[in-house]
């Protein structure tokens, strides 16, 4: 157990599961973005919560280290998409999927 006066301020260790370039402070647009295991990016965040693009986008953007979804454009998909919460992945063969066509993001500076 920790006293109350110990806090912990860093790292021992973090282990980076793929290598990914840095961001830069440039706008970056991903197009047809897909997941880390090579799925299209499904335009809801999660199942039945959260479509309208802004929450996947933004949220596909932190994952490659960036603040958020500048602009970004929705498509019907031919293929099967993934969402980010739940891994609930949308079938085109029983109903309309949608993924997007670009995602562009961008970093957020304080001054």
């Amino acid at each position: 157990t920790r006293s109350s006066t110990q806090r912990c301020d860093g790292f021992k260790e973090i282990t980076c599961l793929e290598r990914r370039p840095l961001p830069t402070a440039d706008p970056k647009t991903f197009w047809y973005p897909k997941l880390l295991d090579g799925m299209p990016l499904d335009y809801c965040y999660s199942r039945e919560k959260w479509c309208g693009g802004q929450y996947a986008a933004d949220s596909f953007c932190r994952m490659n280290g960036y603040d958020k979804a500048k602009t970004y454009e929705k498509v019907e998909s031919s293929l099967r998409t993934k969402q980010m919460i739940g891994g609930y992945i949308c079938d085109p063969a029983q109903m309309t999927c949608h993924t997007y066509r670009r995602i562009t993001c961008e970093l957020r500076f304080c001054l």
